[in-house]
């Protein structure tokens, strides 16, 4: 969409909103590989002041008007910080924590949670109803494969226990964000894009200058060749595997599923709320996040190259609250200990730590670790990559 001016985007918008005021317009807003052609922004005649309808400006130029028509755009800053990009060096975000780990990060994924693009609106300022909130896409590696690599790859770690449960935790932190919520077909089902066939591997072959063959746009996870571009690739590779929903590996999988289920009726339930029109809404509607922070401790990559990640647990939590209701959402990504909510008395969260918690219907735990999940009168504790939804009691 970025290769489209903002005057072309803004008339099909209204025109149509004329049509049918339900009819909703989101693009992704890059520029594909031309982003240098255009300074600024612009796009086409300079003098013309047209603008090029990139991430930046659908924010700032695109918004809902006086008709009541507007243009939505994805939001790529909130998926790289849950769950790292798609290079090699870049797969690692919140949940996984390391070796990309940062603070930026986190403000990253709570502006997501609110339903901002933390990159072109650092002064949480937009209307969630023109953000996409995403975890994964059609040319990104699937979830499970991305974290197989960051927590389970090689063999090492809880396989596929961390990569089942990171799964969860990403799609019920893009199903309860405001917004417009957005799952790749087959995340559900732990979908993975393995290369198998010689007749697939050709289509990816490439050459670097020197005239040798490699493999484009893959990654080796676990000795498997795995693709994220999968376009022009076979069924073999693209197909949704439905027997994945049961056991992956030997491993069931069912209760994974079923979280990922149980996310989804909670957002119907929150309707309310992750639709909301943020700065226009009668009823007192709220959203506040919250974090706790850690001490950063050095350690040593695969590759001896220098990292940080947390001393201790990371849990972001957010509060959503109306006259409609209060609702509390918490994930975590690779801690190691529980983390204990029971004392907080920061207002922006949980107000008052003596009052009862209802749940829902919403809370997912790796297995691994179910025994460290509890939810109390006193507040919840939780476990690696884990991740709960609340209905407070008052």
């Amino acid at each position: 969409m970025g290769l489209i001016d903002t005057q072309t985007m803004r008339a099909v918008a209204d025109a149509l909103y004329d049509i049918d005021p339900d009819i909703a317009i989101y693009g992704e807003g890059w520029m594909g590989s031309w982003d240098d052609k255009f300074e600024d922004g612009w796009h086409g005649d300079r003098t013309g002041g047209t603008y090029s309808a990139n991430t930046s400006n659908v924010y700032s130029k695109l918004g809902r008007n006086n008709k009541g028509s507007f243009v939505g755009g994805f939001n790529d800053c909130g998926r790289n910080a849950l769950k790292g990009k798609n290079g090699e060096h870049e797969l690692y975000g919140f949940i996984s924590q390391s070796p990309q780990y940062g603070s930026d990060k986190i403000q990253s994924v709570k502006a997501m949670l609110c339903g901002i693009n933390q990159e072109v609106d650092s002064t949480w300022k937009g209307d969630p109803e023109q953000t996409v909130n995403y975890a994964s896409c059609h040319d990104n590696f699937t979830l499970f494969d991305q974290f197989t690599f960051t927590s389970a790859r090689n063999g090492d770690g809880d396989y596929p226990g961390m990569a089942l449960a990171a799964t969860v935790v990403a799609e019920s932190a893009v199903l309860v964000s405001n917004g417009v919520a957005f799952i790749q077909g087959g995340e559900e089902l732990f979908r993975s894009k393995e290369v198998k066939s010689e007749a697939d591997k050709k289509k990816i072959t490439a050459y670097d200058e020197a005239g040798n063959a490699y493999l484009k746009d893959v990654m080796t996870i676990n000795n498997k060749i795995i693709s994220h571009n999968s376009y022009n690739l076979s069924d073999e590779v693209n197909a949704f595997d439905y027997s994945r929903k049961l056991s992956v590996d030997g491993v069931d999988t069912t209760k994974y599923f079923e979280s990922i289920k149980e996310a989804i009726s909670a957002r119907k339930q929150m309707k309310q709320f992750t639709r909301a029109e943020m700065n226009r809404m009668s009823d007192g509607f709220t959203v506040n996040t919250w974090d706790n922070t850690v001490n950063l401790v050095e350690y040593k990559d695969d590759g001896g190259q220098t990292q940080w990640k947390p001393a201790s647990g990371m849990v972001i939590g957010m509060a959503n609250e109306s006259a409609k209701g209060k609702y509390y959402f918490f994930i975590s990504g690779e801690v190691e200990e529980e983390i204990g909510f029971g004392n907080i008395t920061n207002a922006t969260c949980i107000a008052a730590s003596n009052k009862a918690y209802n749940n829902i219907g919403y809370r997912t735990v790796n297995v691994k670790y179910a025994d460290e999940h509890q939810t109390t009168g006193k507040g919840i504790k939780m476990g690696w990559s884990s991740s709960c939804l609340f209905k407070l009691n008052s």
